[in-house]
């Protein structure tokens, strides 16, 4: 092997320790493979689908609706994420804001089925029935502002 041969294989930086998918010149400048770019197309294929096609639309705003309220029941953030699922899955900007309002009212619903008992004495409470109101309202319809990005 002559000197020059050697110094074309040692500088080529391969020291046959690559793995799969270790092209990493190939992807230098940011470009997807185009296994990433098939993903990418297949989710946004279904998130469309549901967006769209009332069948999947139905039953993701009813799971959107049942995730949240069981995240709500135990903290209060569940009211923002669940506001997010059902924003997610709406059609426009406009029906995920509807929709986040809407989750607050299911939620406000629940709240008053939980405590049918003593409604009244809930109501009494003046100040902090507000907070749970404003919150039950406020927080899922900002949650529901995640549409206007994604």
């Amino acid at each position: 092997m002559t000197s020059e041969e050697l110094d074309a294989t040692s500088s080529s930086g391969d020291d046959g320790d690559r793995r799969p998918g270790d092209d990493v010149e190939s992807r230098a400048g940011g470009e997807p493979s185009d296994d990433q770019r098939g993903a990418v197309d297949r989710v946004r294929g279904a998130v469309f689908r549901v967006r769209t096609q009332p069948g999947p639309h139905r039953v993701a705003i009813v799971v959107a609706v049942v995730v949240g309220l069981g995240l709500a029941w135990f903290h209060w953030l569940g009211l923002l994420f669940g506001g997010m699922l059902v924003g997610f899955v709406a059609r426009t900007f406009r029906r995920a804001l509807l929709a986040g309002l809407g989750f607050g009212v299911v939620v406000l619903a629940v709240f008053a089925v939980t405590v049918a008992g003593s409604l009244g004495q809930t109501l009494a409470m003046t100040p902090p029935i507000f907070l749970t109101i404003g919150a039950a309202l406020g927080l899922p319809t900002f949650g529901a502002l995640v549409r206007g990005v994604v």
